[in-house]
């Protein structure tokens, strides 16, 4: 195991890096819910959060002016929900995962939108994307970066593969959400009493670590999932190359109210709407960037 110092210095063990992805691999191998259910039973507020990440996601992408991208990368396609959607958009559509799980859920379901899925849809990571450079006008990475234990490579990665002035639409958890606001106030505190530097310098403001059962016949293991607070992502993407196009953030959790049941659910969806809307169409500081999830539109220098 290594250890890292995040910017709130504090030490985390971590995964060795194969270590890491064979443990998100077989997470993903053996999710139902990640192979399509989560996009279909909408009881669930994630799920619904969810549905509502892959609308913005699209509605994203349709700001880019019309004739600036064609074909488009998946990476971590996972069931194929948005490479669907991007197909049904007439786009030539391509995407890699990790999970040979996933990949086999995508070809599958996808076949109805492309004769050649099988070939469309490969196992690979965004470390080491399996195609050319300069092959793509746009890259998807949804959900994808949370996962990987630094960022430089995956960046690197998608810079080589897309065409000059090519997309990139990146979505990851925001660390200093309105939900999160507590945790990254107190290891501010925290690291303003200890006299500490910023860390690393890097983007990465939290890392946690979550248990998942594993198929080693140990009862339990772990990987590590990051969340980042989004002006630093954008200065660091900046630095890679990349140009900030647009941005958006969305979902507030409300943990105590729905803890304790203090509204219904059906009226803290609406309140979630309602501020997802609002936040998007004003600059105010902080709270345009206050929701649980980021989303961002770059595009390569």
């Amino acid at each position: 195991m290594q250890s890292i110092i995040d910017q709130s210095n504090v030490e985390i063990q971590i995964a060795p890096e194969d270590g890491q992805k064979s443990l998100v691999q077989s997470f993903f191998d053996e999710s139902k819910s990640w192979q399509g259910n989560i996009y279909e039973n909408m009881d669930d507020r994630f799920n619904r959060t969810m549905m509502r990440r892959k609308r913005y996601v699209l509605d994203m992408m349709d700001s880019v002016p019309r004739g600036e991208f064609r074909s488009v990368l998946d990476v971590g396609c996972g069931c194929g929900e948005y490479s669907a959607e991007l197909m049904a958009m007439g786009l030539d559509v391509h995407g890699i995962d990790l999970s040979p799980a996933m990949i086999e859920t995508s070809k599958h379901r996808l076949r109805k939108f492309a004769a050649d899925s099988a070939r469309r849809f490969h196992r690979g990571d965004v470390e080491n994307i399996p195609f050319p450079d300069d092959s793509f006008d746009a890259v998807v990475c949804v959900g994808v970066f949370g996962y990987l234990l630094s960022d430089d490579r995956g960046v690197d990665e998608i810079m080589r593969v897309l065409r000059p002035n090519g997309w990139l639409v990146l979505s990851v958890q925001n660390a200093i959400s309105l939900s999160n606001l507590d945790f990254f106030l107190r290891k501010k505190l925290q690291s303003m009493v200890r006299g500490s530097n910023s860390g690393n310098g890097k983007n990465i403001l939290q890392q946690r670590s979550w248990s998942i059962p594993s198929t080693t016949g140990d009862s339990l293991a772990r990987f590590n999932y990051k969340s980042y607070n989004p002006w630093l992502l954008e200065n660091f993407l900046e630095r890679k190359g990349f140009v900030l196009h647009s941005r958006r953030t969305f979902g507030y959790e409300f943990r105590v109210v729905r803890r304790y049941r203090l509204l219904p659910e059906s009226l803290l969806t609406k309140i979630e709407l309602f501020l997802e809307t609002l936040f998007s169409r004003t600059e105010i500081p902080y709270f345009s960037c206050s929701g649980e999830s980021y989303i961002g539109v770059f595009q390569k220098k």
